[in-house]
């Protein structure tokens, strides 16, 4: 009876670790002796239960006959139940992957065919005309509107930029895109709002967003249930409804987006919609960092989590960013080098990108696959976890789990 006790309490505390267990599989078999201490020895049985004076004679009488038998027959491993297991803490990623990367790309001359092409070559297994897919957890950003008037072509056959993708046509209430994105969001595919639309113009001191386009927006979004957590800010001068930066220094002061005193405020329907993680419109060359997020508190005093992503290498001496954002510089952006580094230093990486930002058959140039199925690789073997920027940030937020 004694020993079904502890091999019911060893399969119990056995399942117990196969559902919670956080350690690696190398620190549970470094562990094995501390969370299983055993009590196979006769002094230990004896030691944990009180024998007669009969059955101490019986035991005595019979240990001769049986060591030659005991010696061919396996003990079952027996548990001490009342002692504590040792508990080795969580992973940081999830095993087996030493980092975690997202690649954060702006919806800037993105069309319908170009969307298309480029996930159906990173997010499935199909073969595509970039080649076999590379099954990817990757999503992308979206505009709810399109009130650009600069000059030149969205895709191929000189597509004007009126047929920029967006949820609305242009600036008005009628629908464009709207069942494709909606479509998009609540399969994973599109996860970033890259502001409210595109309203950069020529002339910067020029814009046609206004705050009923947010009302708008957020209406339309949550009546078909488009649960969206990540803003990225874009644009040049007239995207006034950009709100990361303000006041960080002179050149910031166009974003009016959570200035409560501006005819542009929205971030008090914003932030209560659901937007929990902003992409301030901020630089950074570190490719990859201990945690991406930091505390930002807006100007109308709501608070959010700012974080980095990695847009260019390095500044000229005047200060300005070398941006590298572009299809056409994927590959100095997934390197071995860079890979190396996160997975060493077990760190996140957010890469900053424009994925539909050419206007060629292949979207992407060869050198831009070839860096992909780098990525692809990696994620593959095992070291780098490659998923949504939003999945990241929740992943950096201390509230949420360890960093």
């Amino acid at each position: 009876m004694q020993q079904t006790k502890w091999t019911v309490a060893a399969l119990s505390l056995g399942m117990l670790f196969a559902v919670t267990g956080c350690a690696s599989d190398s620190a549970d078999r470094a562990g094995e002796a501390d969370v299983q201490p055993k009590v196979s020895t006769v002094s230990d049985v004896a030691n944990s239960t009180t024998a007669t004076g009969d059955e101490t004679n019986s035991t005595a009488a019979s240990q001769q006959d049986g060591a030659a038998a005991a010696s061919s027959v396996k003990q079952p491993v027996l548990y001490n139940t009342h002692l504590a297991p040792k508990v080795y803490g969580m992973r940081k990623f999830p095993y087996p992957y030493e980092a975690m990367l997202a690649i954060s790309s702006d919806a800037d001359s993105e069309t319908l065919r170009k969307f298309n092409l480029v996930h159906e070559f990173i997010n499935t297994t199909q073969m595509t005309p970039l080649g076999r897919g590379l099954g990817l957890d990757f999503a992308d950003s979206f505009f709810m509107y399109n009130g650009n008037n600069e000059p030149g072509y969205v895709d191929i056959d000189q597509e004007p930029m009126s047929d920029e993708l967006s949820y609305f046509k242009g600036v008005s209430d009628e629908p464009y895109a709207a069942s494709v994105i909606n479509h998009y969001i609540h399969v994973g595919w599109i996860d970033t709002m890259h502001t409210y639309g595109d309203f950069s113009r020529v002339n910067p001191h020029q814009t046609l967003f206004t705050r009923q386009l947010a009302k708008q927006a957020i209406q339309a979004l949550k009546a078909n249930g488009d649960a969206i957590t990540v803003w990225t800010d874009h644009g040049n001068k007239s995207n006034v409804d950009n709100f990361g930066d303000y006041g960080k220094s002179p050149f910031y002061s166009y974003q009016q987006g959570a200035n409560p005193w501006s005819k542009y405020y929205h971030t008090d329907l914003t932030i209560p919609y659901g937007i929990r993680f902003v992409w301030p419109d901020s630089s950074s060359d570190e490719f990859g960092m201990k945690s991406m997020i930091y505390p930002l508190m807006l100007p109308d005093g709501q608070r959010v989590w700012g974080f980095w992503r990695y847009t260019n290498e390095g500044y000229t001496k005047k200060g300005d960013p070398e941006w590298n954002w572009t299809p056409f510089n994927l590959a100095e952006q997934l390197t071995p080098a860079h890979f190396a580094q996160i997975e060493r230093e077990h760190e996140y990486s957010i890469v900053a990108q424009h994925l539909s930002g050419t206007n060629y058959p292949g979207v992407l140039p060869t050198s831009a696959v070839d860096a992909l199925r780098l990525l692809a690789a990696q994620y593959h073997e095992g070291k780098i976890l490659v998923t949504r920027t939003s999945i990241v940030d929740l992943q950096c937020n201390p509230a949420v789990c360890l960093v």
